[in-house]
């Protein structure tokens, strides 16, 4: 497919209203469509219009402004409790390197690097100490000069879920 300009125009919040309801969107409630749209923007919108579109990128019969905010909500509210269980696991995470990891091996038991698989995760582990900007690692280095490197609850605190999945993790 050839590439095309890209001619559309930037469209008031009223206009973008009227885009819709041509297409065949009934939009009950004009106040409240112009504030989603303020706040959510249309193009974040748009995509939960999609299931409401016929072959013809027009609206089915009877396809309301309402029906599509209820979707968005819902992969909102969905959204917000799969975060919410996120969060929860990575703190259990952390906390459960930091517990059974020291006490297995001490407060900096990942300059021994037998308790690692990968050389990389004892790499990225004193990497984060050297580099890392965090409050945990800048609060160690300036109060204490050795060993040089944090102990794993600042260096856990300052990691990525990214990084911390790697101490725990087979490459």
């Amino acid at each position: 497919m050839a590439k095309r300009k890209f001619t559309k125009p930037a469209l008031s919040v009223s206009d973008l209203i009227k885009f819709m309801e041509d297409k065949g969107l009934t939009v009950a409630d004009r106040t409240k469509a112009e504030r989603c749209l303020t706040y959510l923007g249309f193009y974040r919108q748009k995509i939960y219009t999609r299931p409401f579109e016929d072959t013809a990128r027009k609206f089915r019969s009877g396809t309301t402004f309402d029906q599509v905010v209820e979707v968005y909500d819902f992969d909102r509210m969905l959204r917000l409790l799969c975060l919410d269980a996120i969060e929860r696991i990575e703190v259990a995470l952390r906390s459960h390197v930091i517990n059974v990891m020291g006490s297995h091996g001490g407060p900096h038991f990942y300059y021994d690097e037998a308790f690692f698989e990968s050389k990389d995760a004892v790499t990225s582990m004193r990497q984060l100490g050297e580099r890392g900007k965090h409050l945990s690692i800048t609060h160690y280095k300036k109060e204490y000069h050795e060993p040089h490197l944090p102990a794993i609850w600042c260096l856990t605190e300052a990691s990525t879920f990214g990084q911390l999945s790697k101490i725990v993790c087979r490459p």
